[in-house]
């Protein structure tokens, strides 16, 4: 693959998952977004704006060189649909703008990322945040199924609750 289609890739990564996303948040009730499936575990509220907020604050730190952690400070509990559609969508130009400008040849760079001695290349740390999305996702269907909702298939936005798994 050429680093061209890789970035294409990723982008188209970052998009779909986020429709993904996106349609979880929509199925559930608003009066279920402070629902937590054990007492020490993340609301699903706390796991929405947790995406958001990781990719964010390392979006930031790759291209604009800040790292403030003001970027991963939860607000005030509760959120609504609103405040947490907000938190998914309005940063996500910023990410989507430089991945289209990044030079392919940043991608083997190794950004200083606060508080991390593991050295990974740009490359790297923007597939982990394919795969953190991802990976919360997964746990957002687990908590849907528990409460009897039928989560949206993980990888493509479908209409109307459709499944190719049949899920």
């Amino acid at each position: 693959m050429s680093l061209n289609a890789e970035l294409a890739v990723l982008r188209d990564n970052f998009e779909r998952f986020r429709g993904v996303t996106l349609q979880m948040l929509n199925l559930l009730p608003e009066e279920k977004l402070s629902w937590r499936p054990a007492e020490n575990l993340r609301s699903f509220a706390e796991q929405f704006l947790h995406i958001a907020r990781v990719e964010d604050y390392h979006a930031r730190g790759f291209f604009a060189g800040d790292w403030s952690p003001e970027h991963t400070k939860f607000p005030s509990l509760p959120l609504s649909h609103e405040d947490l559609k907000r938190e998914l969508v309005a940063p996500r130009p910023f990410l989507m703008q430089h991945l289209e400008a990044l030079d392919v040849a940043r991608l083997d760079s190794i950004p200083q990322v606060p508080n991390m001695p593991i050295p990974w290349s740009l490359r790297t740390w923007l597939w982990y945040l394919v795969n953190h999305e991802v990976h919360h996702k997964a746990q957002l269907a687990l908590y849907m199924r528990e409460i009897g909702i039928k989560p949206p298939f993980f990888a493509f936005v479908f209409p109307g609750g459709f499944r190719p798994d049949g899920g």
